[in-house]
């Protein structure tokens, strides 16, 4: 995972994109603080069954391969996820607590907040591996906007005064059509 992130940046950068794995930049006055945000596993307040369940039913845990710091190559477990989560957290919360004069929209993979859980997944044992709860860190530094993925499904809510946004199209299935059909495709946020 670490050496196609050095790679992902390099194919990037030459496309003039800046990938935003733990990485802020500003554009047009607008700062983007961003980064994957894997979970806790938290969401539901049991960890360990909850990450239990997730590396037996998560994609994830079973098509990622994780570099160690040994150097050695090993399945993506929860456990990785969750110690990820903690330097991902560390890193927004640094970037959010430097000063800046114009909005900022965090942008992670993984959903901040409870109301991201599609109501079809409420209760689910597996919604801890999608969303876990940053309410007091959302409150404390009242980002603009935070836009996210990962659950496949269309989300526009706010926590305080900031606005959480998702807007993800999910897998195709065998028609075709989109996974979310309230995806939209024109859809355009300002701040």
């Amino acid at each position: 995972m670490k050496s196609s992130l050095a790679a992902g940046r390099e194919a990037a950068r030459a496309a003039g994109i800046e990938l935003l794995a733990r990485r802020t930049v500003v554009i047009n006055g607008v700062r983007f603080v961003g980064c994957v945000l894997w979970t806790d596993y938290r969401l539901l307040g049991t960890p360990k069954p909850s990450m239990v369940f997730a590396g037996q039913e998560l994609n994830d845990h079973r098509l990622i391969r994780y570099r160690e710091d040994s150097g050695h190559y090993s399945r993506f477990m929860p456990w990785h996820a969750a110690a990820e989560h903690r330097l991902d957290l560390a890193f927004i919360r640094s970037e959010l607590a430097k000063a800046h004069e114009g909005p900022t929209v965090v942008v992670t993979h993984h959903a901040p907040h409870p109301q991201s859980v599609q109501p079809r997944h409420q209760g689910s044992a597996l919604s801890p591996a999608f969303v876990s709860d940053l309410s007091a860190l959302i409150e404390d530094y009242q980002p603009d906007l935070w836009i996210h993925g990962h659950d496949h499904g269309s989300h526009d809510y706010r926590v305080g005064r900031t606005r959480v946004l998702a807007n993800q199209a999910g897998y195709p299935n065998l028609h075709g059509d989109r996974e979310n059909r309230w995806f939209d495709p024109l859809c355009v946020v300002e701040v």
